[in-house]
C-alpha cells in the first residue's frame, strides 16, 4: 500500500505540472497511476531545466553547468545541489507560474528518488538525453552576443530534435511498454521505440516553426545557416516579417521533414491494444494537434511576432470531443491523419511553396 501511495504525484506538484505544460497536462492527465506520475515527473524536471535555458538573466556558462549536473540526477548530491542552484535562481524568473517549479525542486526530486527503479531510470534517462539537447542550446546561442545566432547544419538541427523531441518519443515508448508488460498484454508487434523516436521528432521540429519569431528575438535560429545561404538570407534579416516569402522554400521543407517524422505514427498506433484508450488517445491528440499547426504555420506567418501560428483551444478541445471512435479504430485515426497530411501539402502547394 505505501508504495501505491508514493506512485501518486503529489497535489502541489500536479499544480505546477497543469500551470507549466498547457496542453500536455491534458494528455498525461488521462492515464492511470504510476504511469501518470512517471510520465509527469520525467516532463516536469526536463521542464526546470528548459526554464534555466530560456531565463535572459543567467549568464551562458552557469546555465552549462547547471544542465551538466541534470546528466547526473541519480545522484542524491547532485539533486540537493540542484535543488538549491533552482530556488536561488527562482528570483530572476520572470514568469510568475514558474516560480514555484523552481522552488519546489527538492520535492519534484524527492518524488523522483521514491519512483521504483525501472521507472527512475527512465526518467533519467529522458533528462539525460533532453539536457544533451539543451547544451546545444547554450553553446550555439550565447546570450550574451547580443546577437542572433543560426545553428550551422541539417544535421545539427537534426540532432537537436532527436534530443529534444527524439528522448521523450523513446521515454514515452519504454513506459508504455513497461505499463503493457506488467498487464501482461502482448501489444501487436510490440511497442515500436524508432517509431516514438520519430514522432517525438516531428512533435519538435513542429515546435520550431510555430516558435520561430519568439526564438529570434530570444537571439535563436534553428533554422540552418546552409539553409538561409541557400535563399540569401541570414538570422537578422528574419526579423523582418516580409522576410517569409523568401523563406517559404526553407519552411517547406521542414514541413516534409516533420510530416515524414509524423507518419510513423500510423505504425505506433498498430502497437497499441486497442483497449488501451489512454495510450492511444496520448499519441493520437498530439500527432494530430501537430498537423493542425503545420497547416496554421502555412497559412500565417511564422516571422511575425504579433501574430506567432497556433491552434484555437476550441481546436484542442473538438479533437478530444471526436476521440472516441479514433481509438476504437486504427483505420479511423490513419483517415483522419491522411486527411490533414493531404489538406498540409495542398495548403503549402497553393501558397507557391517549394515541396
Amino acid at each position: 500500500m505505501k508504495k501505491e501511495i508514493n506512485l501518486i504525484l503529489p497535489k502541489h506538484i500536479n499544480k505546477i505540472l497543469k500551470d507549466v505544460s498547457r496542453s500536455l497536462y491534458l494528455s498525461i492527465n488521462i492515464f492511470p497511476y504510476p504511469i501518470r506520475s512517471v510520465m509527469a515527473i520525467g516532463y516536469i524536471i526536463c521542464r526546470a531545466a528548459d526554464t534555466i535555458i530560456d531565463c535572459p538573466k543567467i549568464d551562458s556558462e552557469f546555465k552549462y553547468k547547471t544542465i551538466k549536473l541534470f546528466h547526473k540526477i541519480e545522484s542524491a548530491k547532485v539533486r540537493k545541489d540542484l535543488s538549491g542552484i533552482m530556488k536561488e535562481s527562482s528570483s530572476k524568473i520572470k514568469n510568475p507560474k514558474e516560480k514555484p517549479l523552481m522552488n519546489s525542486m527538492a520535492d519534484i526530486f524527492d518524488f523522483y528518488a521514491s519512483l521504483p527503479k525501472v521507472y527512475r531510470d527512465m526518467v533519467t534517462e529522458i533528462v539525460d538525453g533532453v539536457a544533451h539537447g539543451m547544451e546545444i542550446d547554450i553553446l550555439s546561442f550565447p546570450f550574451e552576443n547580443k546577437v542572433i545566432s543560426a545553428l550551422k547544419t541539417d544535421a545539427n538541427l537534426e540532432k537537436y530534435c532527436a534530443y529534444i523531441g527524439g528522448a521523450p518519443g523513446v521515454f514515452w515508448a519504454k513506459l508504455y511498454g513497461r505499463t503493457l508488460s506488467e498487464k501482461n498484454v502482448k501489444a501487436e508487434n510490440s511497442v515500436q521505440i524508432e517509431a516514438a523516436k520519430s514522432i517525438g521528432e516531428g512533435l519538435q521540429i513542429t515546435n520550431i516553426l510555430k516558435d520561430m519569431a519568439h526564438d529570434l528575438r530570444m537571439g535563436r535560429c534553428y533554422i540552418p545557416q546552409e539553409d538561409l545561404n541557400s535563399v540569401n538570407l541570414n538570422p537578422e534579416l528574419l526579423l523582418n516579417p516580409m522576410s517569409k516569402k523568401s523563406l517559404e522554400p526553407i519552411i517547406s521543407k521542414w514541413i516534409i521533414w516533420a510530416i515524414n517524422k509524423l507518419d510513423a505514427s500510423e505504425k505506433f498506433l498498430l502497437a497499441i491494444p486497442k483497449k488501451e484508450f489512454a495510450m492511444r488517445a496520448a499519441m493520437v491528440w498530439p500527432v494530430y494537434w501537430a498537423m493542425d499547426t503545420l497547416s496554421e504555420v502555412t497559412k500565417g506567418n511564422p516571422l511575425d511576432s504579433a501574430a506567432a501560428p497556433k491552434i484555437k483551444r476550441s481546436k484542442i478541445y473538438s479533437t478530444i470531443m471526436a476521440t472516441p471512435p479514433i481509438l476504437l479504430s486504427n483505420t479511423a485515426f490513419i483517415r483522419g491523419y491522411r486527411f490533414r497530411r493531404e489538406t498540409l501539402i495542398v495548403s503549402m502547394s497553393n501558397g507557391n511553396n517549394k515541396i
